[in-house]
């Protein structure tokens, strides 16, 4: 009974860590805004038919004027979080706001080599169309021209990044700005790799039974 009642707990134990590590843009801001070493925030060049999303990356400085949380060089573009009812954004998401010919960009960098699932829902805020983007290591898994206060979402897509490599959320203009503000849930899991999760469950239960 204690073997069987220690097994399960074993595998109790490796079902959570196989639940895997993960980093979502909001809920770690609410946990150390303007200190998140994992995210950086930014502006690049908005992108068009003839430039693609990704180019020239400029991180933008943090600042808390009062009524916000915001990442931005005091002028659009900006990433924000509110502290107040000045702007309505949805629980659980982060505004994002480009310029003229500057998309904002939140930019994930991987603390360690392995599979990442990475997802992301995007809600307009304002009636202008938008292009939204998911980059990783630089290459588009995810286009998409939102309209007004329409909705997109990126499902879970895993891919295998070696520590240092960058997953980014993008919002462009979509050619010109007119009203432009967005929501932003983005989330990226790390994904525990199964085997190593197994061995060391069961390299627990051996030192039990041994003892």
């Amino acid at each position: 009974m204690k073997r069987l009642m220690t097994l399960v707990a074993v595998l109790c134990v490796a079902g959570s860590a196989m639940a895997g590590t993960v980093y979502n843009l909001t809920n770690d801001w609410v946990s150390s805004p303007g200190n998140m070493p994992n995210w950086s925030f930014g502006n690049e060049t908005a992108p068009t038919l003839e430039i693609p999303p990704g180019q020239n990356f400029s991180a933008m400085p943090h600042t808390d004027i009062g009524w916000a949380d915001i990442y931005w060089n005091g002028g659009e573009p900006w990433i924000l979080k509110c502290y107040n009812q000045v702007w309505v954004i949805p629980v659980g998401t982060v505004a994002f706001h480009p310029s003229n010919n500057l998309a904002a960009v939140a930019r994930f960098t991987t603390p360690e080599d392995g599979t990442y699932a990475i997802s992301a829902v995007f809600t307009g805020l304002d009636a202008g169309i938008k292009d939204v983007h998911v980059l990783v290591d630089g290459s588009s898994i995810y286009d998409f021209a939102l309209d007004g206060l329409a909705s997109t979402s990126l499902a879970p897509t895993q891919v295998f990044l070696a520590q240092g490599k960058t997953v980014e959320f993008i919002v462009g203009p979509y050619g010109f700005l007119t009203s432009d503000a967005t929501a932003v849930d983005a989330t990226v899991t790390l994904i525990p790799e199964p085997v190593s999760v197994l061995l060391l469950g069961l390299g627990g239960l051996y030192l039990k039974k041994r003892k």
